[in-house]
This record gives structure tokens, C-alpha cells and sequence, in this order.
């Protein structure tokens, strides 16, 4: 892919990877690409998997399970790492 110059906050500057925000296609692309990187968990079936733009939520009935779902994202791509939030404590069960 050849390099793009895009410019922001006042300055030029090149586009190594990806696609530039700028063009019409990069949603298109960012979700294909997503759903590659998320196919390996969402063929785990965890009980729930919800995605909004980089935002992940899932739902698993194990711990272990949940470990597994992450450390299979992460392993997807080289340029993409998640991060996670495990709950101190959860609401209704105080």
C-alpha cells in the first residue's frame, strides 16, 4: 500500500499502515479486519460478545474462559493489543 500524507493539526505527516480515516471506505475496512481478529473468541461461544466501534464486552461463565477469549485477541494481530477490566465486586451480589 503506498504511503498517504494526512494532515493533522496543522501538520503533514505519513500514513505507514492501515487506512486513513479520511477515506470513504475505512469504516468498511476497520470492520473486516475486526472480524477477523474476532472470529477465533466468537467461535468459543462465550455467552455474551458485544463490539461498538473499539469497544469490547464479554460475557463468560468461567474465569478461565475469559482469560482464554483474551489471550486469543490479543494473539490476532501484531499491531492491535487489548486491554481488560476484571470487577472488584459485582452489584447485586453484595
Amino acid at each position: 500500500m503506498p504511503k498517504l500524507l494526512n494532515r493533522w493539526s496543522g501538520k503533514y505527516c505519513a500514513q505507514i499502515r492501515g487506512v486513513a480515516m479520511v477515506q470513504r471506505l475505512a469504516p468498511s475496512h476497520a470492520i473486516a479486519f475486526v472480524s477477523k481478529v474476532e472470529t477465533p473468541v466468537t467461535d468459543l461461544g462465550p455467552m455474551r460478545y458485544y463490539r461498538y466501534i473499539d469497544d469490547y464486552f464479554v460475557l463468560c461463565s468461567t474465569q478461565k474462559e475469559m482469560d482464554k477469549c483474551f489471550e486469543l485477541l490479543n494473539e490476532q494481530s501484531e499491531h492491535i493489543k487489548f486491554t481488560g477490566e476484571k470487577p472488584k465486586k459485582i452489584g447485586f451480589h453484595s
